[in-house]
């Protein structure tokens, strides 16, 4: 397919002054070209319709195309920074100027197919249990949320951009072990860890990062206000318990209205985290466009870890059925696609931690993810970690219990 991508006619050549400059070594591989890429020469590079592979940037660069003139409606499209998350839909407040905008990503080490590492894994599963005391803490105290409460919970989203620079797999493995205790503190400290992951495989910084994972931690903490007969329910909820229990992201907001001005993106994160982008969700009912793009990537990594967590009432979804059903709910346009993209790059469609049988038999547990190859994760099976992105012969057949 190369060779038909990477062409050296001038078919088409682009009018430099109506296209955009972009330096070849952005470009966002996956991307689906709406419009043809040129070079400098006006020389076309790369047709309509093509799949932008990192292969077919990495031999862009290899031939020496440091910059490539794009269309500009695809400019945005092809850099780490999706438009969907840079311009905001809902007025919220500005962020310094001067703050560094890089996607945290270009900080990220990708270990590729080895083990995670035991000093690794004792650092971040401490950091894990410390900040869960601390989360236990804030839910059984706090009446109103000070700036010195909000600030050490921003400090934990800061620390957890650290571990993520260290291991993002190893990270996300911890976030979404499914354990029905300590709720909502601990759901709510997973639903940061994943949304944060998930950001920052699309490209966020980290000014939005620590926003997206203090706005998380904290956007059930106005549940404890309600009666707790609500949250411990064993069985569905009546429509005026949900009716109720929908209130408590407005009680979450008034509880944060002492924040200062730059944790306020956090705030509305809070709030908006059980909207749908049909307008199905509360507590305003809001529609796509006037949810914030943080707060669709939150809803994502919420429902998420919800669905894969035992509740009193319920069972625990397979992981793979987790994913099933944000895919479901994308198509019933309840979930943003770029979200739910993010979260299949970050934890694959057979999720970190799930055990899956391949086609030739044998069963392993998936360790590692394969960003945009996410139907091919790295797999352990009897102590070898397996590329399934590699052996194209070896495919996942079906997700299965860990009893099983």
């Amino acid at each position: 397919m190369a060779s038909a991508l990477l062409s050296g006619s001038s078919r088409g050549a682009a009018v430099a002054t109506a296209f955009r400059v972009l330096r070849t070594s952005q470009i966002r591989p996956g991307v689906v070209l709406r419009h043809a890429i040129h070079d400098e020469s006006n020389v076309l590079l790369l047709a309509a319709g093509v799949t932008v592979t990192p292969l077919i940037r990495d031999r862009l660069i290899q031939r020496g195309i440091d910059q490539v003139l794009v269309h500009p409606g695809e400019f945005h499209r092809l850099t780490n920074r999706h438009p969907a998350f840079v311009e905001q839909s809902l007025p919220v407040p500005s962020l310094p100027s001067s703050l560094d905008r890089t996607p945290f990503m270009e900080q990220v080490r990708r270990p590729g197919t080895v083990y995670y590492s035991r000093e690794a894994a004792r650092e971040i599963v401490q950091h894990h249990d410390q900040s869960l005391v601390q989360m236990k803490d804030m839910f059984a105290t706090l009446k109103v949320v000070r700036p010195s409460e909000f600030g050490a919970i921003q400090g934990l989203s800061v620390e957890s951009l650290e571990e993520i620079s260290r291991d993002i797999d190893l990270f996300v493995m911890l976030g979404i072990m499914p354990d029905p205790n300590d709720f909502p503190a601990r759901h709510g400290l997973h639903t940061a860890m994943l949304a944060m992951s998930i950001g920052t495989n699309l490209g966020l910084d980290r000014v939005n990062l620590i926003a997206l994972g203090t706005g998380c931690m904290v956007h059930d903490i106005g549940m404890s206000r309600l009666r707790q007969d609500l949250i411990r329910n064993d069985k569905p909820l009546t429509p005026a318990a949900y009716l109720e229990l929908s209130k408590h992201p407005g009680i979450t907001y008034d509880m944060l209205q002492h924040v200062d001005a730059y944790a306020g993106l956090a705030r509305l994160i809070a709030y908006q985290v059980h909207e749908r982008c049909n307008g199905t969700g509360y507590p305003r009912g809001r529609e796509k466009n006037q949810i914030h793009p943080l707060s669709r990537i939150a809803a994502v990594a919420d429902t998420y870890t919800a669905l894969i967590s035992p509740r009193s009432f319920r069972p625990p979804l397979l992981p793979y059925d987790a994913v099933k059903e944000l895919l479901k709910g994308v198509q019933n346009g309840l979930f943003d696609t770029i979200a739910v993209r993010g979260l299949l790059q970050t934890v694959s469609l057979f999720p970190l931690g799930s055990f899956v049988e391949l086609c030739d038999g044998r069963v392993g547990r998936v360790v590692r993810s394969n960003v945009l190859d996410y139907s091919r994760p790295i797999v352990e099976i009897g102590g070898v970690l397996v590329d399934l992105s590699q052996n194209k012969e070896a495919q996942v057949v079906r997700a299965i219990p860990p009893t099983a």
